[in-house]
């Protein structure tokens, strides 16, 4: 099924896969290049990753290496990523960012693992809601609010399960960043089976580029 907020294309027109390649290319150099900036404030500033129990590392490990890839994939989904309702990419900007804003707390303020949750249980609601009113538009969701409430369900626990899965890898230097790329490429395969080359596709791409070049 999919989100009549993007239209299924299956032939991919030439000028987007031109947007499929210059996203990837641009947020991969922008995050190789960004990404030794990071570990030089990080390490400035004493923002590190200090050793514990589940950490295998053995020195402090500088962060904000995840900053790069931040940067890196906004920059990229403002130049490329089109969708014919505005709101669509604003949202995911914004969602992206304050998700990234909680985790830079966290790295540096240790923040409390129920507060944390929480805070990721109302980003995901806020993103399910908006997502809701601009990119969902099946029928069958607007007129029955017991699917949409059960939808919204599962869309804020896998949401927050996925960034609670990734942030639980985060013990071994890169491990993360190697998962993610994992399901990025599988949803990527999948988003060009769906012919969702004009947003979806390309969001998608520019968090692989992000990733890549922080590696």
């Amino acid at each position: 099924m999919i989100a009549q907020g993007e239209k299924g294309n299956y032939k991919m027109p030439i000028i987007n896969l031109t947007k499929i390649v210059s996203s990837f290319a641009m947020s991969s150099i922008l995050s190789l290049f960004l990404t030794p900036v990071m570990v030089m404030l990080a390490t400035r500033f004493n923002i590190v990753d200090k050793p514990n129990h589940r950490k295998l590392h053995k020195g402090n490990t500088p962060l904000l290496g995840g900053q790069a890839i931040y940067v890196a994939f906004i920059i990229t989904v403002a130049v490329f990523a089109f969708h014919r309702i505005a709101l669509v990419p604003i949202a995911v900007i914004v969602g992206a960012t304050l998700i990234e804003i909680l985790a830079v707390v966290d790295d540096i303020k240790n923040l409390n693992a129920k507060l944390r949750l929480a805070v990721m249980f109302f980003l995901s609601l806020a993103i399910y809601i908006t997502f809701y009113f601009s990119y969902f538009t099946w029928n069958i969701l607007h007129e029955n609010i017991l699917i949409a409430v059960l939808l919204g369900g599962a869309v804020v626990i896998w949401v927050t399960g996925i960034i609670n899965a990734i942030n639980f890898t985060d013990g071994i230097d890169g491990l993360s960043s190697y998962f993610s790329l994992i399901a990025l490429f599988a949803f990527s395969i999948i988003l060009a089976m769906q012919g969702r080359y004009e947003f979806a596709l390309i969001v998608n791409i520019a968090a692989i580029g992000g990733v890549i070049g922080f590696i």
